[in-house]
């Protein structure tokens, strides 16, 4: 009886550790309305990919470490998408982040389905590049 308890309460720690380990991202609790939202991915680059997004604005934010330790917003490139229109005090703009790493991370102007997908080069680092 003892060995049985022992076992499902092992089991249980050890389902409620795995499936807290498969959360891919992490965002503060903004109402829906709110024009910043901050975003942490999790996997490959973990807390080093740190985003505020404008929602309002074709804005992006990645949380930079400078070497003396301190912590900036360094604004990242997005690239110009021929269907991306802007309503004015308006959430236009949601992240999305996949299970699948985080090169396939979404950014989507929720009004009009213009999407850039994040990328990664030896020229700009990582940006949001188009997609058509």
């Amino acid at each position: 009886m003892k060995e049985t308890f022992l076992i499902s309460i092992i089991m249980l720690v050890g389902l409620r550790c795995i499936s807290q380990q498969s959360a891919e991202h992490f965002s503060s609790a903004a109402p829906n309305d709110s024009r910043y939202e901050l975003l942490q991915a999790t996997g490959e680059y973990g807390s080093l990919f740190t985003v505020m997004l404008d929602k309002f604005k074709e804005r992006v934010f990645r949380l930079v470490k400078r070497d003396t330790g301190d912590f900036f917003w360094e604004q990242m490139i997005v690239a110009e998408h021929p269907d991306d229109v802007q309503t004015d005090q308006v959430v236009n703009y949601q992240i999305f982040f996949s299970a699948h790493g985080i090169l396939s991370t979404f950014l989507v102007n929720v009004n009009t389905g213009a999407t850039w997908h994040l990328a990664k080069d030896n020229t700009y680092g990582l940006w949001w590049a188009t997609i058509e």
